[in-house]
């Protein structure tokens, strides 16, 4: 990833409009995870993509938090 860690289920790869590093959450996220942009991708300026190693729980979380979720920076 841009940040040179391993990918991992959870790692965000962000837009150019989140900073690297920029910690985040999304909402009606049924991890709770906290987020951080480790990677970049070719995405909108203020895109996220969540990497999930097995495609099926991917789909699943994404049904929970739907394809536009709400993304609230934090500190």
């Amino acid at each position: 990833m841009a940040n040179g860690e391993r990918v991992y289920d959870g790692a965000a790869a962000c837009g150019y409009g989140f900073a690297l590093g920029q910690r985040f959450s999304i909402e009606n996220d049924p991890t709770l995870r906290i987020y951080v942009c480790a990677d970049r991708g070719a995405g909108p300026e203020y895109w996220v993509d969540i990497f999930w190693a097995d495609a099926a729980a991917g789909w699943e979380w994404q049904q929970a938090v739907g394809s536009d979720g709400a993304v609230r920076l934090l500190p």
